[in-house]
């Protein structure tokens, strides 16, 4: 079984702005498992333990048709959140601003194929956005809001979406490692 999902890869100049802007409020906030930069992208449909053959059979083609279908589009990382919400706070992330659109209909058409097969079947809604830190002990003096307030306007920039990634993801000790599995270009 290979634990995989279908993402964005973040370019490496955006996830250094990040990295870079975020450092204040790593080093004030405890509680938090934050999320390492180099491993940041953006999922479109997290699939779970999936048998490689279902992969080669099935994910990876219909990949190859949706992709192949889609025009490339920019996307804007820009704004900051928090899940499920501000008073208990239990994910820190970024949004993403231009190209939301074009991004839903592409990740609709993607759980629609990917939905009917064995995979791991998602209750929550599709909301797009960079994970930056699990909180794992919240602060009872909840300093959420104040950072919300700090760095929502802030934009870390565009990029294009032009290739949609199967991904492995294997668990360590030392936390998630990320596989390209296979790459598909839209046109």
């Amino acid at each position: 079984m290979i634990r995989s999902f279908i993402a964005f890869e973040i370019p490496h100049e955006i996830r250094a702005k990040i990295h870079e802007t975020f450092a204040p409020v790593r080093r004030q906030m405890s509680g938090v498992k934050w999320v390492e930069v180099q491993g940041m992208h953006l999922t479109l449909r997290f699939l779970g333990p999936v048998e490689e053959k279902l992969l080669e059979e099935s994910i990876i083609p219909i990949l190859e048709k949706i992709s192949g279908d889609e025009l490339g589009f920019s996307l804007e990382v820009k704004g900051v959140g928090v899940f499920p919400s501000l008073s208990k706070p239990r994910v820190f992330w970024l949004g993403m601003d231009d190209g939301q659109d074009r991004l839903k209909r592409l990740q609709v058409k993607i759980e629609g194929a990917v939905s009917k097969l064995p995979v791991h079947q998602e209750e929550r809604a599709f909301h797009p956005h960079l994970t930056l830190g699990r909180i794992k002990v919240p602060d009872r003096k909840n300093p959420w809001a104040r950072v919300l307030e700090e760095y929502e306007k802030i934009d870390f920039g565009s990029f294009p979406a032009a290739h949609v990634i199967l991904f492995k993801s294997e668990l360590t000790r030392a936390g998630a490692v990320y596989t390209k599995l296979r790459e598909f270009k839209m046109k």
